[in-house]
Parts: C-alpha cells; sequence; structure tokens
C-alpha cells in the first residue's frame, strides 16, 4: 500500500499548488498583471509539462521510479519558495514554468507507479489517486484565498512549502529503489502502434475536449443568459468536480470488474449526447445538474484509459509505464489546445450551442471510426 499512499499524497499537493496559484496570480507582481501576461502565465505551465514529460519518462523507465519522483518534488518546492519571493513577472514565468516541470514528473511517474504495483485492482487503485488529486484542486483555491487574506500570499506559499516538503519526506522513505527493467526500441515501437493505445489516448483527447469546452465557454454563457454571478458559476464547477472526485473508486471498481472498453465508451457517449441539452436550459440550476452529469461521464471515459494503457504495457512484456503515462499526459494536452482553438471560433462565428453541436458529433464519429478501424485487426480492450 505503500505505492498508493506516496501517489496519493504526491497528487494531491500537485493538484492544491495548481488550485492555489490560479487565485494568486493578480497579486504576486508588484503591478496587476495584462491579459497576455495571464495568458503567457498559464503557457509556461504547459510548456513545462510538455517539455519535461519525455525527460522523465525516459529517466523513470530507464533507471526506476524512486531519484526521478524526487527530483521532481525538490523541483517542486524550488517553485513554491519562487512563487513565495517574485514581485516581477519573469520570476511568475520561471516559477510557473517550475510548477509544470514538477507535475510532470507527479503525474507521469505517479500513475506508473501505481500501474506496475496494482495488477489486479488497478483500475480501482487509480481512482483513489484520482480522487486524491481531485480533492487538492478544490482545496488548493479556497485554502489560498483565505490564507492570503490573513498574512498574504506569501503565507500562502509558506503552508504549500510545508505540504510540499512533507510530500518529499513521503516519497524518500517510502518508495524503494528498485532495478527498472529495460525497454527495447521494438518493444516500444509495438506498444505505441497498439491499437489499445491508440484508442485510449483517441478517448482521452476527445474527453478533454469535451470538458475544456465547458470550461471556456460556460461561465460567459452562464452569466449572459442566466445572469449567474461568477462565484456561483465558481460553485457549479467545484460540485461538478467534487461529484467527478468521489465517483472515481466507483469507476475504478466497475472498470475492474466489467473492463476498460465498456467503461470508456459508456463514458464517452454520455458525455456527447449530455453536451449539446447544456445550452438548451435558461437557469443555472439545471445546467448545474447536466454538468454534473457529464462529470461523472468524464470519470467513466478518462479513468479506465489509464488502467487500458497499464494493461498494454503488460502485455508487450516491458516496462516502459513511465512512457505510456507520459503519452497520456499528453494526449490530455493535445484535447485541450484543441478545444481551445475550435470552441472558441465556432462560438464566435456561430454560437454556443452550435459549438457544443459540432463538439458532440465530433466525439461520436470520432468514436465510431475508431471502434470501426481499429475494431477490425484485433480486440481493442482486454480486461484490466
Amino acid at each position: 500500500m505503500a505505492a498508493i499512499v506516496v501517489v496519493a499524497i504526491a497528487l494531491f499537493t500537485d493538484g492544491f499548488l495548481y488550485g492555489l496559484v490560479i487565485p494568486l496570480i493578480p497579486h504576486l507582481s508588484t503591478r496587476p498583471p495584462e491579459n497576455w501576461m495571464i495568458g503567457m502565465i498559464s503557457a509556461c505551465y504547459a510548456l513545462g509539462v510538455i517539455l519535461a514529460i519525455p525527460f522523465f519518462a525516459y529517466l523513470s523507465d530507464r533507471f526506476g521510479r524512486r531519484r526521478p519522483l524526487l527530483y521532481g518534488g525538490l523541483i517542486q518546492i524550488l517553485a513554491i519558495l519562487i512563487f513565495a519571493t517574485a514581485t516581477h513577472f519573469p520570476l511568475i514565468l520561471l516559477a510557473r514554468f517550475a510548477q509544470g516541470i514538477a507535475s510532470a514528473a507527479t503525474w507521469t511517474i505517479g500513475l506508473a507507479l501505481v500501474a506496475e504495483t496494482f495488477q489486479r485492482n488497478r483500475a480501482r487503485m487509480m481512482g483513489y489517486a484520482m480522487l486524491a488529486s481531485t480533492l487538492g484542486l478544490i482545496m488548493g483555491p479556497m485554502m489560498g484565498g483565505k490564507l492570503s487574506d490573513w498574512h498574504g500570499h506569501s503565507f500562502s506559499f509558506a503552508v504549500t512549502a510545508c505540504l510540499s516538503f512533507l510530500d518529499f519526506v513521503v516519497r524518500w522513505k517510502l518508495i524503494p529503489e528498485l532495478p527498472q527493467k529495460t525497454t527495447t526500441r521494438s518493444e516500444l515501437g509495438r506498444l505505441l502502434w497498439d491499437p489499445s493505445v491508440l484508442t485510449a489516448c483517441a478517448i482521452v483527447i476527445l474527453a478533454a475536449w469535451c470538458w475544456s469546452v465547458l470550461e471556456s465557454l460556460l461561465p460567459s454563457h452562464l452569466e449572459h443568459v442566466a445572469h449567474t454571478s461568477s462565484s456561483k458559476v465558481g460553485m457549479l464547477f467545484t460540485l461538478s468536480t467534487t461529484i467527478y472526485g468521489l465517483s472515481c473508486p466507483m469507476v475504478g471498481a466497475l472498470t475492474d470488474r466489467y473492463g476498460s472498453e465498456i467503461m470508456m465508451t459508456v463514458g464517452l457517449v454520455a458525455m456527447a449526447l449530455i453536451l449539446p441539452l447544456i445550452a438548451v436550459p435558461t437557469g443555472s440550476t439545471e445546467v448545474g445538474i447536466l454538468l454534473i452529469l457529464i462529470s461523472v461521464g468524464y470519470g467513466f471515459a478518462m479513468d479506465p484509459a489509464l488502467s487500458a494503457l497499464g494493461s498494454a504495457v503488460e502485455r508487450h512484456g516491458g516496462g516502459a509505464y513511465a512512457l505510456i503515462y507520459g503519452i497520456y499526459n499528453i494526449a490530455y494536452s493535445v484535447g485541450m489546445v484543441s478545444s481551445d482553438v475550435t470552441s472558441g471560433i465556432l462560438a464566435s462565428l456561430f454560437s454556443f450551442k452550435i459549438a457544443l453541436w459540432a463538439t458532440a458529433i465530433i466525439m461520436l464519429c470520432s468514436l465510431f471510426f475508431f471502434k470501426l478501424n481499429v475494431g477490425k485487426s484485433q480486440k481493442v480492450f482486454e480486461k484490466s
């Protein structure tokens, strides 16, 4: 059980820091940041994640999980210290970039550690890990705001630094230094072209795409149609995120029982069918209910993909768990970026409703395409 304890604490701390930084960004610099600055701050985090994933995946699969995960913990502490003392825009960018690097290590290696440790009930353990991350994302903004109101933003980061240091100690004490099986280039090639890997990554892209559409367009829609305040919109997303987190262990248990294929299919289809309905009601309560249903469907689509990718590594006899979860994180980033590009254009040229309908149709058509083509060559998924 040491592995799940380590990963749960690591993902909680990562989510806590991510959530804490968001409401504090306008107050870090000596002068309020402009919109283009906020965009650059977000981009630096994403850049850190994308650039660091291949590096940490290689180190982890080549030399073991312990040292790279410790490196990630140290970089996270460094990022927090920079945040606490930053008063100028370049330092904030550096802190955000370092935070992205640390997050890449936590997610890539942490998921790999769970996957290789728990083979019989992998999906359930992944569910607990995702629950820990969700709790961090929920508590971070709330605690960050309150601590900052009491003693300033530096105090918020000081408390977070203590949490991160505890996280580092847990990683140091509980992760053993085990020899890692080296994966050959041919094994990697077969793994990356495995239909189950390709399909799981496609589902991750589509699910991230769908959720990102809501994150970017729904707040403005609710403000104009239902005259919903920003705080109430935040509460709706917080509630849906909480329900998603609480559903993760249940989704994991069902995945262990029925397999990844049916769970991911049900989740993605449910998201696609419910998504256009978001544009129908004019009240925030009805929208909130639909948002919760989509978040549960999101869990059914995303969480089993983690187990399916781990099973693919096993089938090929390799130890490239970090590589496969690095690919998972890249796929998620692709879905977010694709959504940001397309949803805004569609909403601007046509309407919010058209953007939702287009996303839903793309999801269903893409799922049908992968089922039809991948299914011709081999069975896409095996039970985890």
